[in-house]
Formats: C-alpha cells, sequence, structure tokens
C-alpha cells in the first residue's frame, strides 16, 4: 500500500486531501484547453473528460472515494494473505503508463494469483476502458474462452 493511500485514509486530513484533490481536478477538466491536452495526450474523448469533471466536482464522488480508501486501507491485508487460494483463471490488466497505480502493483498481484496472467497494455494509462476499449474487451474475451 502506497503512503498516499494511508494519507487518504484518515478522517481529517484523508477527507481534505480527497476532496481537494478531487475537486482540483474536476475543476481543471472543466478548461478546454487542458482537455484539449489530455485527449491528445491519452487519446480521450472530449465528452469523456467532461463527464469527468462533472463527476469529479460532484460531493458524491468525494465521499464514495473516500468510503473505497478506507475499505482499501481496512481489508486489503486480509485479501492479501487470500489471494494465493484463488484457484480460477484469473487476468490481471494494467497499463503501463499508468501514473496512479504502479506497473508493480500489477505484476505483484498477478504473482499472489496462482493462476493469474499478467497482461500489460503498452503505453495505457489508469482509465483503459476509455483510452484502450477495444484492447481491453479483446483481452476480456479472450479470458472468457480460455
Amino acid at each position: 500500500m502506497q503512503p498516499v493511500d494511508r494519507l487518504l485514509a484518515l478522517p481529517v486530513a484523508g477527507y481534505l486531501a480527497s476532496t481537494g484533490l478531487l475537486a482540483g481536478a474536476g475543476l481543471a477538466l472543466s478548461s478546454g484547453p487542458i482537455r484539449r491536452r489530455l485527449e491528445g495526450t491519452f487519446r480521450l474523448p472530449d465528452d469523456y473528460l467532461r463527464s469527468a469533471a462533472r463527476r469529479l466536482r460532484s460531493p458524491s464522488a468525494w465521499k464514495a472515494f473516500i468510503v473505497e480508501q478506507r475499505a482499501l486501507l481496512r481489508e486489503l491485508p486480509e485479501l492479501e494473505l487470500r489471494l494465493g487460494t484463488i484457484r480460477t483463471p484469473t487476468t490481471v490488466v494494467v497499463g503501463t503508463s499508468d501514473m496512479i497505480v504502479p506497473r508493480r502493483a500489477g505484476r505483484e498481484l498477478s504473482r499472489q494469483i496462482p493462476t493469474a496472467e499478467l497482461v500489460e497494455i503498452d503505453g495505457g494509462h489508469h482509465v483503459l476502458p476509455a483510452e484502450h476499449p477495444d484492447r481491453l474487451a479483446e483481452i476480456i474475451l479472450a479470458a472468457a474462452q480460455a
């Protein structure tokens, strides 16, 4: 678990940091020049970025994020203890350029699950379904047919 995850799960400081981070990202995405830059860099459609901007400025998104962070902190140790018992075929998909969840986290997860196959999407970032929908669909179909 990253130190930032621990910070974002804290009762007061985590709430303030999370709301500031998400609201700030939402405001930044409201800017046309920033959206155009992201659209070009990450191949994300403008309508996706506009929608993300609205969601990130929403207090309900902030609350959901904080609940998720606290659950992550609380439940991750138990989950990690059980990963070695998974026997179902599993595909772990990571983007090689994800700056939010490090590539090494996906590699470690795939090592902890005995049946896991790791698939890395070259140049993929944190929003693979929006950024690489066709490639992700191919991976899901291949896993379902295996």
